[in-house]
């Protein structure tokens, strides 16, 4: 059974060791996780940019943001969140899915602003060639 956002390891508060740091990361791996297109929204900056792993330049803006999310979603399969690392504001997000029938790991890193908002997303998929061509085809 996979865990839940909640559940991930994450880092701890400094000076309260059991308080694990709540952040608009949790939230929008949440709402990644449950393909919960609206919350995702709410999680994102007006201003969101977005590097993918195709991408040469960023992604500017909601609209471009959500479409390019929703590919990631087409093309990695049974995509799950396996650990939260880093600081609160630049939160790292691994995950692990397939494309066809090849195992994929990835890293989504987030840029938090002081409003919990993520203003900034880059994601890399390994093996990148599976990815590439999965987009391209």
């Amino acid at each position: 059974m996979k865990p839940t956002v909640s559940e991930l390891p994450t880092p701890m508060t400094p000076g309260r060791a059991a308080t694990p740091q709540r952040t608009g990361a949790a939230a929008f791996a949440h709402a990644v996780e449950s393909h919960d297109w609206a919350a995702i929204a709410r999680t994102l900056h007006p201003q969101i940019q977005f590097v993918g792993p195709t991408s040469r330049f960023p992604k500017m803006g909601e609209y471009d943001v959500m479409t390019a999310i929703d590919v990631l979603g087409i093309a990695i399969k049974d995509f799950r969140h396996t650990s939260m690392t880093g600081a609160s504001e630049h939160p790292a997000l691994h995950f692990t899915g397939r494309i066809g029938d090849v195992p994929v790991t990835g890293t989504t890193l987030l840029d938090v602003d002081d409003m919990g908002l993520v203003d900034r997303i880059t994601v890399s998929v390994q093996p990148s060639r599976v990815f590439t061509s999965a987009v391209r085809t």
